[in-house]
């Protein structure tokens, strides 16, 4: 099997935002689809995990934005795995231009939790094993954020169109939670250059998530017992 998934895709309505540019929570979800559908090509499907109940879950996600694709432009997706580490399983993607250009980069950290007791697994001890590779210039693991002090607080709801197949609000979810604490003004006048989140605790489907948010030295900062963000704009 190819040790990267690649395809070419042309950018739909549902993937930009109102400035017509791919959003941040769109790419997560690309990314997911990613390393799920390259995890199947590699052996490692459902069978081995979701019908013996397990669960992939994303641990953290960083994202490295040189330039956001736009309505109408075809990019280039790779999506390969790195280096297992212990119990988890790091995974790098590339978008990039007709030309070749990389306009974003990404690294997530993945892990297995038991559907039951929704604790982490070993992943070898049922057999589940990706062989990855690490390259010079690939984005390294996100491990913590350190958070300054912040005051504002804002709560939201695990509603069933923000919960995914694993019964908790998915990933990207988060993204556009943290995206509409923002002002459109800042919105508008802003581009994201990175975003860095680390999960810690999921947020189960009708539970509610309250967390602190703020600027701190021009980037903008989310906490909860739930996980930690940082989002810097140029």
């Amino acid at each position: 099997m190819p040790a990267t998934y690649e395809f070419d895709m042309t950018l739909r309505a549902e993937h930009v935002d109102f400035k017509r540019q791919f959003r941040l929570s769109e790419i997560c979800r690309l990314f997911q689809q990613c390393c799920i559908k390259h995890t199947e090509l590699l052996g490692m499907g459902r069978d081995k995990t979701l019908d013996k109940g397990l669960l992939w879950v994303v641990l953290s996600l960083r994202l490295k934005v040189q330039r956001l694709p736009v309505y109408d432009e075809t990019i280039h997706v790779e999506c390969y795995p790195g280096s297992m580490l212990h119990y988890f399983f790091p995974r790098q993607l590339l978008l990039k231009d007709k030309e070749g250009n990389v306009l974003v980069e990404g690294n997530s950290m993945w892990g297995l939790i038991d559907e039951k007791d929704r604790e982490l697994v070993d992943p070898r001890e049922y057999g589940i094993i990706i062989a990855g590779e690490d390259r010079p210039d690939q984005l390294p693991p996100l491990m913590m954020i350190p958070m300054p002090m912040l005051s504002q607080l804002a709560s939201f709801n695990a509603t069933y169109s923000l919960c995914d197949i694993n019964g908790h609000l998915n990933n990207a979810s988060y993204i556009d939670l943290m995206m509409d604490l923002l002002s459109l003004e800042e919105i508008s006048a802003k581009h994201p250059k990175e975003l860095c989140v680390t999960f810690k605790k999921e947020v189960p489907l009708g539970e509610r998530l309250i967390l602190k948010y703020g600027m701190d030295q021009g980037s903008y900062y989310f906490s909860s017992p739930n996980f930690n963000a940082k989002l810097i704009f140029d």
